[in-house]
């Protein structure tokens, strides 16, 4: 949460223009508990400290003079939860087995401007992962094959904090090359370091 705080006052003190900033009540842990029960899924205390202290957010900036701009945009609590996917993350004429796969997944982010999507699968004990799902990706078996995000979700926030909510970065997350050298991966990181310093993971 401080990398996330400290992140926007950082782009807002640039003078770039906030498109959006908003923010949901942080949840409790009654509603916690009652989400988990009426979905069957039990949520462990790091996930419900996550959306206690940030339960859903959309930020969007730009800097129009540097043609720079990012965003970040999880979901609520209540809205990952509920699951509402179809139509996102699968069709009803997609295999039957990859339909049964992908409702195992919830949006955790929604990538601005794609129908691309951060997923979290949350487990029967609790634990979770969270996935990379590019649009289409899901369909003919692609269910099986979905890239993993090897972070927590605490971990997710505080590297996309770190490269200031750029679009690119999340499409790079599942990759182990952008963990050993994030500067062969990002384009846009040598005009994100320009503007704002140097980045380090």
């Amino acid at each position: 949460m401080l990398q996330f705080e400290n992140t926007k006052k950082i782009i807002e003190s640039k003078g770039a223009t906030i498109r959006l900033d908003d923010t949901n009540i942080p949840i409790s842990r009654e509603m916690i508990d009652y989400y988990g029960k009426e979905h069957n899924v039990k949520i462990l205390d790091e996930v419900f400290n996550f959306y206690h202290n940030l339960n859903g957010v959309e930020y969007d900036w730009e800097l129009e003079s540097e043609q720079v701009s990012g965003f970040i945009n999880i979901h609520s609590f209540g809205e990952m939860i509920e699951n509402q996917t179809e139509g996102k993350l699968w069709e009803d004429w997609y295999e039957k087995e990859d339909i049964e796969e992908i409702k195992k997944h919830r949006i955790f982010e929604t990538i601005i401007g794609t129908d691309y999507y951060i997923t979290i699968k949350l487990e029967e004990d609790g634990t979770y992962k969270l996935f990379y799902v590019p649009e289409g990706s899901v369909s003919n078996g692609g269910s099986k094959t979905l890239q993993e995000i090897p972070l927590t979700i605490e971990q997710y926030l505080n590297v996309i904090s770190k490269f200031y909510f750029s679009h690119e970065v999340r499409h790079h997350l599942h990759k182990k090359e952008f963990y050993i050298n994030p500067n062969k991966v990002l384009k846009n990181i040598t005009q994100l370091e320009t503007i704002f310093g140097e980045i380090n993971l």
